[in-house]
């Protein structure tokens, strides 16, 4: 027995037959072949490549024609892709799938090459398919107000370490773009409409394999929160505010405790500021906070001016006596805020009347007023030049001069001896203007009889 094992080879056979007789031997001889075997052999684009991608194939130089019979098989040796059979070589093409995660998965692409005597040759190579990781993250909401800071966190499913790549669309601030967890703020958003945004991941593992996962989130308007108020008052005043707010549902006022807020949740509220009895100007802040439908709330804040009221006042040496009585009034107002007294402006009523609105000080002469006490009301109004009114009153007595009558109540002509006596004169009496009365009877020879009260002391004439 004797075998070709090889290809392309020979064996010359030779055969010898010898008589039984003594005849010549004879002799013949052939040449057993074996056909050159075609040869099998590719080469891979790569021998790992992640799923998805695709596996390019082609022959080497040492594969010969033929007939090209392809498939692969999976690591548990599972055909997957069936014989695809060529008559000459074509470049392939194996797009194999891995739908794990976090495994690999092994592949076996098989290549037999035949001839038309029927000889072949296999070749096989293996390709390892990369998992893609599962890309996904958890966002701490979906809706939100724009002054709202999110918080995502990578929850990716895979088996290997990861590169990370954040993203948004339109662009949003994010702290850290190469993390697996990360913060991101928004534009503020005042338009009245909601704002759309796409936030992005994508990761990359160790096998370059990447993923990447999207997630749509909504940002809610703002409202607008706006309103005016006088720059500057005198108080107690009350005073109302122009709303200038957009996209507001809800209102909340808020200022100083001491101002009585009417309607703090009105859209138009009013404010009653208490009377300034310092000596400097107060300054009020109003907080004005708007809120959406949403929730979403914004704020604006402005200021008023309360003066102070001023201090007016004046003096004088006395403020009763007898008449006519003339008095110097001394204006010793205060603006306050560190201002003159010549930043007022000033006007004095005498009862009501107005007398003088030209100078500071003032001078009048009062008048008794027949046998009555006169009482003046003396009033000194005062604007400082913030407009702000304030007044101060006091009052001037007038008292009358007394009066000295003697009412004779007999005849004071009569033959001697005449008495004088209260049947014959008294004092007139006057309430108001009469205190005591001094009588002084004064005799002809220098004799002099005195005493007090309505009547006379008694004296006579005898001769």
């Amino acid at each position: 027995s004797d075998s070709l094992i090889t290809d392309n080879d020979s064996i010359i056979v030779n055969l010898t037959v010898t008589s039984p007789y003594g005849c010549s031997d004879d002799i013949d001889q052939i040449v057993i072949r074996t056909i050159e075997d075609p040869v099998a052999e590719f080469s891979v684009s790569t021998q790992s490549i992640c799923h998805g991608l695709p596996i390019l194939i082609d022959t080497t130089s040492q594969s010969t024609d033929g007939n090209y019979s392809w498939y692969v098989t999976n690591q548990d040796g599972i055909l997957v892709i069936d014989t695809i059979i060529n008559t000459s070589f074509q470049p392939q093409e194996f797009l194999l799938n891995n739908t794990s995660n976090t495994l690999d998965s092994l592949y076996t692409i098989h290549l037999i090459v035949g001839n038309t005597s029927g000889c072949n040759d296999t070749f096989s190579q293996n390709v390892i398919i990369h998992p893609l990781p599962q890309a996904s993250f958890i966002s701490s909401e979906q809706e939100f107000c724009s002054d709202v800071i999110l918080t995502l966190n990578d929850n990716t499913i895979t088996s290997s370490d990861l590169e990370f790549s954040w993203s948004s669309v339109p662009f949003a601030n994010f702290n850290n773009t190469n993390t697996s967890s990360t913060n991101v703020s928004f534009e503020s958003n005042s338009s009245g409409v909601s704002d759309f945004y796409t936030i992005s991941l994508e990761v990359i593992d160790l096998n370059e394999c990447s993923d990447t996962y999207e997630l749509e989130v909504e940002v809610f308007t703002k409202p607008i929160a706006l309103f005016s108020i006088d720059q500057d008052a005198c108080a107690p005043v009350t005073l109302g505010i122009t709303d200038a707010s957009d996209f507001a549902l809800n209102y909340l006022w808020q200022t100083s405790s001491s101002v009585d807020v009417i309607g703090s949740n009105s859209s138009n509220p009013s404010f009653s500021f208490p009377e300034n009895i310092g000596d400097t100007d107060s300054l009020y802040f109003i907080n004005l906070t708007v809120i959406t439908s949403n929730g979403c709330d914004s704020s604006f804040i402005d200021s008023i001016i309360i003066h102070p009221t001023p201090n007016v006042e004046f003096s004088a040496m006395l403020l009763d006596s007898c008449g006519p009585f003339p008095i110097d009034f001394i204006n010793l107002s205060d603006p306050y805020n560190n201002q003159s007294i010549n930043s007022m402006s000033f006007m004095w009523f005498i009862d009501g009347l107005a007398l003088d609105s030209n100078n500071i000080d003032f001078e009048y002469e009062f008048l008794s007023v027949n046998e009555d006490i006169a009482t003046y009301e003396v009033m000194l109004q005062g604007i400082s030049q913030h407009d702000c009114i304030s007044s101060y009153t006091d009052y001037v007595t007038v008292y009358p001069d007394p009066i000295a009558t003697i009412d004779v109540l007999g005849d004071i002509l009569d033959c001697s001896p005449l008495y004088i006596t209260d049947q014959l004169i008294e004092a007139q009496f006057f309430v108001n203007t009469n205190l005591n009365y001094y009588w002084n009877l004064t005799h002809s020879d220098g004799l002099i009889t005195s005493g007090n009260g309505i009547y006379p002391p008694s004296d006579s004439l005898i001769t």
